[in-house]
Parts: C-alpha cells; sequence; structure tokens
C-alpha cells in the first residue's frame, strides 16, 4: 500500500500517518517515532570498504601524465592532509605508476629477449657478445635524444629505445 502523493511532499505529512495498535486502535506516527530533518549524501561511494570520493583530473594540450601526477602529489604534501586520509590514484595515472616501477625491469627482459634471438639468428652462444658494445652510447644518446626534445621517458619513449636496441644489435652482428 501507498500513501497518496499528495501527504508525502513534505516532512510535516508524517503527522497525519496513524499506524495500528495490538489493541486494533490508531496512533499517530509521532508518538513512537521521533523525526530529525538533516541533510545526508545519498550514495556513499566506496573504495575497499572504506568510504571514498573520486576527484578525476585531465590533461591540458601538450601536458604530461607524470607531471600532472607530480603536481598533483606536491599539492597534496602542501595541504598537509591528516593521517586518516589515504589518497591513491586509479585508471590511468595508477597505471602508469605501475609501469614506472617496472621500465626498468622491462629493458632488462628486452636485452635478454633480444641476446636470445642473436644467439638464434647466429648459432653460436658468444657471438652476440660483442654486439653489446655499442648498446650503451645508443642507450644514452636516445636518452639525450629524448631530454632535447623536452619530452619524459613514457611508455612509448621506453619501446623506441627497445626498438634502437634491436636495430643497433642486429646492425652490429653484420
Amino acid at each position: 500500500m501507498e500513501a497518496d502523493p499528495l501527504y508525502y511532499r513534505s516532512v510535516d505529512s508524517l503527522a497525519s500517518v496513524y499506524v495500528p495498535t495490538a489493541s486494533g486502535g490508531q496512533v499517530p506516527l509521532s508518538a513512537i517515532v521521533k523525526v530529525d530533518v538533516e541533510t545526508r549524501p545519498l550514495l556513499i561511494n566506496h573504495l575497499a570498504q572504506f568510504p571514498a570520493t573520486t576527484v578525476s583530473f585531465n590533461l591540458s594540450p601538450g601536458a604530461s601524465l607524470g607531471a600532472a601526477v607530480t603536481a598533483i602529489e606536491t599539492a597534496e604534501r602542501g595541504v598537509g592532509l591528516p593521517n586518516s586520509i589515504r589518497t591513491t590514484f586509479q585508471g590511468a595515472a595508477l597505471a602508469f605508476r605501475s609501469n614506472l616501477n617496472n621500465e626498468l625491469l622491462l629493458l632488462v627482459a628486452a636485452v635478454l629477449v633480444m641476446y636470445i634471438v642473436l644467439g638464434c639468428c647466429t648459432r653460436a652462444s658468444s657471438t652476440p657478445l660483442p654486439s653489446y658494445r655499442p648498446l650503451p652510447s645508443a642507450g644514452i644518446g636516445a636518452l639525450l635524444a629524448l631530454m632535447l626534445a623536452g619530452d619524459d621517458l613514457t611508455i612509448i619513449g621506453a619501446h623506441r629505445i627497445i626498438l634502437l636496441i634491436g636495430i643497433v644489435k642486429k646492425n652490429a652482428i653484420r
């Protein structure tokens, strides 16, 4: 059953609601219920069982995600949040931070895979060793080129360095 919509337009209409008693009589709802009117959110979001709020941001044209993450972390330290408040990144910013942690491992794995491939191509495990001599200058040159161009070492930049390492190693075998 439902009350007529005319009666629930305001909280004051609860005064006209009566409920049945055990003896069969009617009692006003206000006799058994205390009504407090407060402002509360309709929905409380949670992240890992804790109340959470989401603050989103977009990058301006030409801005890098790394610079934005650094600026947000600097602003967070400047505000002086209490210890009970935890901040985390989600989405692309979280993926960016986790990829930065794995970049060195990615480069080492790429060099190891290229060593194995070159060993298979030359049919000897000792032949690829001299081809490692030009790699430090190629890697340093690639990082200097990124710095001169004003670019950050992003995932795309790391992939370009891996490709450069492969090209340098291939040319070193010839």
